[in-house]
């Protein structure tokens, strides 16, 4: 197997704990990497700094992962998390969201049990196209700084039954284009 060569790495996990393999340090051309739990709780990632060193990551895509903290990913276009727990990454996190992301266009985050809000540092990210949270039922609102994301063109907030409002910098979105609301509850008016 040439390892330098792989583009495309896909790891279906059953396990409470788990470590990337050292070899992938060796992949300098891989561009999408998928990680899928398949036990019932997520799963803990020991090393996830080691994606730190792949420098032409361009997608991740975690399902029933326990994410540790964010690491610095230049050129990191899309970010999908499924039924993830995001708590420990925004909470406890040393590194700003925007410095580890600043070329993100893309970030779904869809069923996270824990994610009670929307971290402002994430306003920063003036790259970000698109931005879906759905099916988070404890999100209650969104940050003030929401209207810094320049480039939105798209904001999906679909089932976020908690979501009490929309902050008013929400205006100051020019190139949105898309905004779904749909199933948010709570909301009172728009």
């Amino acid at each position: 197997m040439q390892l330098a060569q792989v583009e495309v790495l896909i790891f279906n996990l059953r396990t409470k704990q788990y470590s990337f393999p050292d070899f992938m340090e060796e992949m300098n051309k891989l561009k999408v990497l998928i990680v899928t739990n398949y036990s019932f709780y997520p799963s803990e990632i020991n090393n996830f700094e080691l994606l730190g060193s792949l420098s032409n990551l361009k997608r991740i895509r975690l399902e029933r992962i326990s994410v540790p903290s964010f690491v610095a990913m230049k050129n990191l276009k899309k970010l999908s998390l499924y039924l993830c727990n995001m708590k420990r990454a925004f909470e406890n996190n040393d590194m700003l969201i925007s410095y580890a992301f600043p070329s993100l266009e893309e970030l779904n985050i869809d069923y996270s049990k824990d994610m009670v809000g929307l971290p402002k540092e994430l306003c920063d990210i003036i790259s970000l196209k698109k931005l879906s949270i759905t099916n988070c039922h404890k999100l209650s609102a969104l940050p003030q700084e929401i209207g810094k994301l320049e480039n939105l063109e798209l904001l999906r907030l679909s089932s976020c039954t908690d979501l009490e409002g929309l902050p008013d910098s929400i205006g100051r979105l020019s190139k949105l284009r898309l905004l779904d609301i749909s199933n948010c509850i709570s909301l009172p008016n728009l």
